[in-house]
């Protein structure tokens, strides 16, 4: 299982072209199938084989100038077995509700995925790995039922009882910009003395 055919489809690139001028990338979703094609096909390639299986994004995370997308193929619901050969993964751009084939991935042998009646809880994970330099422009859409790792429950752990400002918030972010820095022991208040009763 080499995983070694990879492309970014021409409307792919175009859409990061796009995302150069402020346009945000959302990543919707990810569909697995049997179907394989030409390597040198990946990059026109706008849809994957069907039938396909419905794949989950877990998470994304940042490298140095690329993203990194967790794809989780989960058996759930699946009746019949297959043979996974082809992973596409589907964005959009902020203003538009329209889905394109940003990217595949393929591998001739494939990854047999049973149905969830012999293994339940199957769970296999693929990183998809792409080169972008504006990721401030990128994010993906989770799927939320998918299923938590060991790994995801320790790093959640982490950052729930991480109390040294993980998400390094600035004090201006909150407001404390308008709170006067005084000392909170003796401290006169000030007030204004009505004229009258």
């Amino acid at each position: 299982m080499a995983w070694n055919e990879a492309a970014v489809t021409v409307k792919g690139i175009n859409m990061i072209t796009t995302a150069v001028t402020g346009k945000h990338i959302v990543f919707t979703k990810a569909l697995g199938s049997e179907g394989y094609e030409d390597a040198a096909s990946l990059l026109v390639q706008t849809d994957i084989a069907t039938p396909y299986h419905n794949l989950n994004i877990a998470k994304m995370e940042y490298g140095d100038n690329e993203i990194i997308i967790k794809l989780r193929v989960q058996n759930d619901g699946l009746e019949q077995k297959y043979n996974l050969r082809q992973i596409g993964l589907y964005a959009r751009l902020e203003d538009t509700d329209i889905d394109i084939l940003f990217a595949v991935i393929q591998d001739k042998e494939g990854e047999e995925i049973p149905i969830e009646s012999e293994t339940p809880q199957f769970l296999v994970e693929f990183d998809f790995v792409i080169p972008i330099s504006n990721v401030e422009n990128i994010s993906v859409s989770v799927t939320p039922n998918t299923f938590a790792t060991l790994e995801d429950i320790r790093e959640m752990s982490g950052h729930i009882n991480d109390k040294s400002n993980p998400h390094a918030v600035t004090k201006t972010q909150i407001g404390l910009g308008n709170v006067p820095n005084v000392v909170t022991n003796d401290q006169t208040p000030t007030y204004s003395e009505s004229a009258g009763v």
